[in-house]
């Protein structure tokens, strides 16, 4: 990795009274011989009561890359740093509940799928978020 990647513990440390079973990590973004290293990794797991998720960050230096956020859909949800927190599907083929946040250092995304829409749940992956970030 061309930075410093913390996953996700496979322990209850990451959701109190819960449970998460790891179910591997994958370079993302590109390759940088100067970095040694990828830019960025994604992480997938399973959280009881939450869904089947990814976790995923790309490091700003070694991607080289910003971000332009419409302020409309700006919260600051995790941690006090700039969030966009999206659900969206149908009974049919499921829910995706997503939450994207930004600091000077790295670029998250946090998405969970589940068959069903409920506010709890969505109210779990953006505690998941918070807690995902102070790793």
């Amino acid at each position: 990795m061309a930075f410093k990647f913390h996953g996700i513990p496979d322990d209850k440390s990451i959701m109190p009274g819960s449970s998460i079973a790891l179910i591997g990590v994958v370079p993302q973004g590109a390759f940088h011989e100067e970095l040694g290293g990828w830019s960025g990794a994604a992480q997938f797991f399973d959280a009881k009561n939450i869904g089947s998720c990814s976790y995923g960050v790309m490091n700003v230096k070694a991607s080289g890359t910003s971000a332009l956020l419409a302020i409309e859909d700006v919260v600051y949800d995790v941690n006090n740093k700039a969030t966009i927190i999206l659900a969206e599907g149908n009974e049919k083929s499921g829910f995706i509940y997503k939450v994207e946040w930004y600091d000077n250092d790295n670029f998250h995304e946090l998405e969970c799928a589940n068959m069903k829409y409920s506010a709890n749940i969505k109210n779990a992956v953006v505690e998941l978020a918070k807690n995902i970030d102070t790793l």
